[in-house]
């Protein structure tokens, strides 16, 4: 399973090498490198990073600066917990996106955190999937 992970994240890399450049490609490996908590969504990029600023005002970001190219793009914020919020959004596919999100107390990303909040990661993936429809199934098997 991990092993599988880090080939779908390589043929990620390599996509995105390719249609834009290897600057791309060393931005996006320094930013899956310190990533709390990742995902891919079956939805067009422009709509997931749609539904991502959406959700983070819900949260009650602040955010603080965000870019977008059409391909790719990041948010930052915070909150008055956590000092570092930062949502990526990358282009997998024609009809899918990868989110990766890093949720942390500390200012600084690359620093040992003070504390990683996944729960609050895994709070904007639902709320991103909850916008778009594309949420994992109900528990308790598929729906009648």
């Amino acid at each position: 399973m991990r092993a599988a992970r880090r080939t779908l994240w390589l043929l990620l890399l390599i996509t995105l090498a390719y249609q834009t450049g290897c600057n791309t490609l060393k931005s996006a490996m320094d930013a899956r490198r310190t990533m709390d908590l990742s995902a891919n969504i079956e939805a067009p990029v422009h709509a997931v990073w749609n539904a991502a600023n959406e959700t983070l005002r819900h949260l009650g970001v602040t955010v603080r600066g965000s870019s977008f190219d059409g391909q790719q793009g990041s948010i930052s914020g915070s909150t008055r917990q956590l000092g570092y919020i930062r949502v990526y959004v990358f282009r997998a596919g024609p009809d899918s996106a990868t989110v990766g999100v890093q949720a942390r107390t500390t200012a600084h990303p690359t620093s040992t955190p003070d504390y990683i909040d996944t729960q609050f990661a895994q709070k904007i993936i639902d709320g991103i999937n909850e916008r778009l429809g594309t949420g994992p199934a109900p528990a308790g098997g598929s729906p009648a």
